[in-house]
């Protein structure tokens, strides 16, 4: 009976550990994902499956969510769909607005994961867009000079310079090693921090202008030469003023920030392994905040109560090229079925590893 009972209990914690969700945003970005919520740059298909990479679909419509809340009216089509692969009209606005443009004159490609230089360049050409629909120039002239990445032979000719400008600005950061990963793709929580970090960085930028003000005359007599002296220092002071007003300093300066550890890409991991071999990549397991890349460096079984050591011997699990993980599960009608528990470690090689479990069955 005893036996029975821890059969029972072991199936039911596997049966509470498949009901994966990813309904929630990691805690990490768990904060940035409620601001974003609560300035009306999420909606319903944005505000679920938040570990999942992005589409070049979905992201297009998060950035033009954020112009049409800085705008604070909807965007017009005022055009013809250029594309035979999707009628989004979110999708047909960034066209229009010069947002996006297409894989070819008829195709968007709205299912593709977006890439890193793909989203580095709607960014930019976005806060462009906001520029112009407030009479404003804080793009104009984005020093560059000086900003290069180890990997920026990887960048697209026609990506590079909106990269470094979204880099400048803030808006974009590396992923460690002085690289910016531009083939990489992002999640969804990412890039709601990222359609969050576009909208704040706008609002929060404004130029006061500086009025001179109006100097009565007191007197119709010649002044002295320390009183002229005096003026024209006046009149210099309220020259430089109003030229640091019309030039001022660069928007945002790249503010350093601590980098994050990897997190797991789920509170509850759970692999359904079929007979035969299977590459796990630290990427299924993972995701890493600021975009380093990462890898698995080890791993080893966790007992589990009610879980037989048995089960175990059903799996050949080691580390192969890149830090991936290669797992065997064998077939073996003789020991009882179930799922098994790793600790499995994840580094980006910049935060100290963070020790993930992930269930096999």
């Amino acid at each position: 009976m005893k036996k029975y009972s821890i059969l029972i209990l072991a199936f039911l914690l596997i049966l509470a550990l498949t009901a994966t969700s990813y309904s929630e945003p990691n805690n990490w970005a768990k904060a940035e994902v409620d601001e974003a919520r609560s300035k009306g740059l999420l909606f319903a298909e944005a505000d679920q499956n938040f570990q999942d990479y992005i589409s070049r679909e979905l992201f297009c419509k998060l950035i033009v969510r954020v112009v049409e809340q800085q705008k604070g009216e909807a965007v017009q089509v005022s055009i013809t769909n250029p594309f035979n692969d999707t009628a989004n009209e979110q999708i047909v606005k960034a066209f229009q607005l010069g947002i996006v443009k297409g894989v070819s004159t008829t195709q968007f490609a709205p299912q593709n994961l977006i890439t890193r230089q793909e989203v580095a360049v709607m960014m930019m050409r976005a806060f462009r867009v906001l520029d112009t629909m407030n009479n404003k120039t804080l793009t104009q002239n984005v020093d560059i000079s000086g900003i290069a990445f180890n990997d920026e032979a990887s960048i697209a000719n026609w990506a590079l310079q909106d990269v470094k400008e979204a880099f400048k600005l803030n808006l974009v950061k590396g992923v460690g090693n002085n690289t910016i990963n531009p083939l990489g793709n992002t999640t969804v929580e990412q890039s709601i921090l990222l359609a969050l970090r576009l909208f704040n960085n706008y609002q929060s930028y404004t130029i006061q202008p500086i009025v001179s003000p109006t100097v009565p005359i007191v007197s119709v007599t010649q002044p002295s030469a320390s009183e002229a002296t005096t003026e024209s220092q006046f009149q210099t002071e309220l020259q430089t003023m109003a030229t640091e007003a019309n030039n001022p300093p660069p928007i945002f300066e790249t503010i350093s920030q601590a980098n994050q550890q990897p997190q797991p890409k789920s509170d509850n991991l759970i692999f359904d392994m079929q007979p035969g071999t299977t590459i796990i990549q630290a990427s299924d397991i993972a995701v890493d905040p600021d975009g380093d890349p990462i890898k698995i460096t080890k791993f080893k079984p966790k007992n589990e109560i009610g879980v037989k050591e048995a089960l175990y011997k059903l799996y050949n699990v080691k580390i192969v090229e890149d830090g991936k993980l290669s797992v065997t599960k064998y077939s073996n009608p003789l020991l009882p079925s179930g799922s098994v528990a790793f600790t499995i470690t994840v580094s980006d090689n910049i935060t100290e590893p963070v020790k993930i479990t992930v269930y096999f069955k």
